[in-house]
Parts: structure tokens; C-alpha cells; sequence
């Protein structure tokens, strides 16, 4: 089994796109782009480290874009907003 998986459900693809680290013990890094005003910025990265050559730790690490606000809501769930100027644009 592996450490991560990712399932991918994108409007207009009849299939998902799933996927995961080649290796039992391998991690991955999802960045994850949106359109604003015509440019593309990462809202988030996503990183799938294992830390299991010491422990059986498995850590997840959410990294926010530069120039976006997070709010978290009272139900767990997080909602990234762009809030961005020219130096942030990629």
C-alpha cells in the first residue's frame, strides 16, 4: 500500500485521474494553480513527505500562495481567496 494517493475529479473528464508515489515509501508535491484576472497564481502547494527511514510518521504540509487570504470555517473546511498585486503574479 502506498503512503499517498490523490484522486483528481476534473469537470469535463469521464474518468478521474488517480494517482501516487511510485515506491511504498515515496512522497509527492501537489501545486495546485487559479485563474486570476487572466493569470495563473498558486493557490496552494501540498506536500506528502514520509518520514518513515526514523518513524512511521507521515506528514502533510499545506503551503498557501503568496498574495492569498485563508479563512477557516467553524466546519473544518478552508477557503483560499486571491488577494493578489503584480509582484505576485507567475
Amino acid at each position: 500500500m502506498r503512503n499517498f494517493w490523490t484522486e483528481l475529479f476534473i469537470g469535463g473528464r469521464k474518468t478521474a485521474v488517480k494517482t501516487g508515489p511510485k515506491g511504498k515509501d515515496g512522497g509527492m508535491t501537489i501545486d495546485l494553480y487559479v485563474n486570476h484576472e487572466g493569470v495563473s497564481i498558486k493557490a496552494v502547494t501540498i506536500n506528502c513527505v514520509s518520514h518513515r527511514d526514523f518513524s512511521d510518521d507521515l506528514r502533510v504540509d499545506v503551503i498557501p500562495g503568496t498574495g492569498l487570504d485563508i479563512e477557516t470555517m467553524n466546519t473544518g473546511e478552508v477557503f483560499i481567496r486571491a488577494n493578489v498585486t503584480q509582484k505576485d503574479k507567475v
